[in-house]
């Protein structure tokens, strides 16, 4: 009677420390999953973050006048892209690096990364495919550039081999899924090349739950955990073997199965002594796990503990610890240098600016040279027209040349210095013009800021040189921005527009270039008078704080 006395609380307690066991041991294999997913996703957001700003960079090298000879030079740089091209508004390369001739005039408007962003203003990702190019896992990246676009061409090899060196236990594996269901990215380089499709409708309830839940892949059953990737549209996911994990569990119950034996055979004692032993050291194991999940700690606890299986398994989440903490102290090494690369890209760009500013200035001077030096009056306008426009171009780089940010232009400086150099050329005062401003602060992309500008060049000197014949007036210039809807407008009070004007039907080159230069901003134009004339240019753009009121 004693004896069954004694073991039936050890097996009360016995059981009582098995199920408090098992549920120590499952949240500690959550926090674990939680480290991974959490390393896998940063991974893959910085990869992503990066390529893009990579793009953007090179976009903005494909605006200057040296845009081809850049672009070109772009790739061995940022070796995660494996090709590069620069795209018409019909889908035709205009230019590829790394550059191959053949390739140039080729119409890529049937491919689904031009077709299905062909019309978005924003950056798109493509569907995974695997590259004829370079056989590897990949996607497309393309930023509008105007009417343009930049596509460039992501290798996804590099995210193969951070799943594959994760540290994921030996029988799990992780992959990455993008928008469309497929395995783009996989532990096993192999599967990422089959393009394996997966049923988004069977991952949506799975994503960002707190534990494993079961899965099916490829035929076999899994637990597997699935998590967004920011905004990019895709999935990670980390898998391991049903059967495997039962397997483990069963070996965890057979390796503690001699405490409820040793409970039977020592009694009350013994069992309540063993219990707390065994919970003391899971606090030790889930602790560590913890600390690896929160907050960058050194490593844990040597092996002192009762059991040496146990501290074992302590002594190797301590070691788990270290590797994670080294890793991270990589990605930040990297992304400084990354940070510092950038800053010397951008410096490079600005003496690119400089110097095309320099030689359209030499441009310049060679056409009102030439100007001076023609005696037919016609002939000479012409060339000081030529001269106006060049200048206008001139002033982009050199407002890019002084300015912090090489992306935005300040419009209202810009079109101030642009009268200024038309006022210096027509000398309207000599006429009893009189120049009337209302211009806004505001800034505008750059791709924007160059055919604004010089549809303010054509439309002012027009007013200049027709508004008034026989004698002075006002020739009234404004600019207002207001959220991301932009307004020109440029008219007068003088001599008016021909009956049944049609600027569209005029051969005159101001007034052709002026609607062109509308339909490349997706502007449109609306033109009044008499009375006067009255020239309204109205355009989308992404919306501008005023340079005061921005953050240093």
């Amino acid at each position: 009677v004693l004896a069954v006395t004694a073991a039936v609380p050890s097996l009360m307690l016995g059981a009582g420390a098995a199920l408090a066991i098992g549920a120590l041991a499952r949240e500690g294999g959550d926090a674990l999953s939680d480290v991974f997913m959490g390393s896998l996703s940063g991974r893959v957001e910085s990869f992503l973050a990066s390529a893009s700003a990579s793009l953007r960079y090179a976009a903005s090298l494909a605006t200057a006048a040296e845009g081809k000879s850049a672009l070109r030079s772009f790739l061995p740089f940022f070796p995660e892209f494996d090709m590069l091209q620069r795209l018409d508004a019909a889908g035709r390369i205009l230019e590829i690096s790394p550059y191959d001739e053949r390739f140039l005039g080729m119409d890529m408007s049937g491919q689904e990364y031009f077709s299905e962003a062909r019309f978005s203003r924003r950056v798109a990702w493509s569907q995974g495919f695997v590259s004829v190019y370079s056989g590897n896992p990949s996607v497309t990246i393309s930023i509008p550039l105007g009417a343009e676009r930049i596509v460039g061409f992501l290798s996804l090899e590099e995210l193969s081999r951070a799943l594959s060196g994760a540290g994921l236990p030996r029988d799990a594996f992780g992959m990455i899924i993008d928008a469309y269901g497929v395995v783009i990215a996989h532990s096993n380089y192999r599967k990422a090349l089959e393009r394996i499709s997966l049923d988004l409708g069977a991952v949506q309830p799975l994503l960002d739950a707190p534990r494993a839940a079961p899965f099916k892949f490829e035929g076999a059953r899994y637990l597997a955990r699935f998590a967004r990737i920011g905004g990019s549209g895709w999935y990670v996911a980390v898998l391991q073997p049903e059967d495997a994990v039962r397997a483990a569990a069963r070996r965890f119950l057979l390796f503690f199965s001699p405490v409820f034996l040793l409970s039977l055979a020592f009694g009350v004692f013994f069992a309540v002594r063993g219990a707390r032993i065994l919970r003391g050291a899971f606090a030790k194991l889930l602790a560590a796990a913890e600390r690896v999940a929160e907050a960058p700690l050194s490593p844990g606890p040597g092996g002192d503990g009762p059991f040496l299986e146990l501290d074992r398994v302590v002594a190797a989440f301590g070691a788990m610890e270290e590797r994670v903490n080294e890793r991270e102290a990589s990605m930040l090494r990297a992304e400084e240098k990354l940070r510092g690369s950038l800053a010397e890209k951008e410096i490079l760009l600005k003496e690119i600016h400089h110097r095309v500013k320099n030689n359209l200035q030499v441009v310049s001077s060679i056409l009102r040279l030439q100007a001076l030096s023609i005696e037919d009056e016609s002939v000479g306008a012409l060339f000081l027209d030529c001269q106006n426009r060049v200048q206008a171009m001139a002033l982009i780089h050199e407002q890019l040349y002084r300015s912090e940010s090489i992306a935005s232009i300040g419009m209202r400086n810009y079109l101030e210095n642009l009268v200024g150099v038309l006022w210096d050329s027509f000398d309207p005062s000599a006429r009893g013009i009189k120049l009337e401003l209302a211009l806004g602060d505001g800034e505008l992309p750059t791709e924007l800021a160059v055919p604004c500008g010089l549809i303010a060049v054509e439309l002012v000197t027009n007013a200049l040189k027709y508004a008034y014949p026989a004698g002075g007036g006002p020739v009234r210039l404004a600019y207002e921005a207001k959220l991301d809807a932009v307004r020109l407008e440029v008219s007068d009070e003088g001599a008016g527009l021909p009956p049944n004007f049609d600027i569209h039907a005029q051969r005159s080159l101001g007034l052709s270039l002026v609607s062109s230069l509308v339909d490349q901003l997706k502007g449109e134009l609306l033109v009044s008078g008499p009375p006067g004339a009255r020239f309204e240019v109205r355009f989308r753009a992404p919306a501008k704080a005023p340079a005061a009121e921005q953050d240093p």
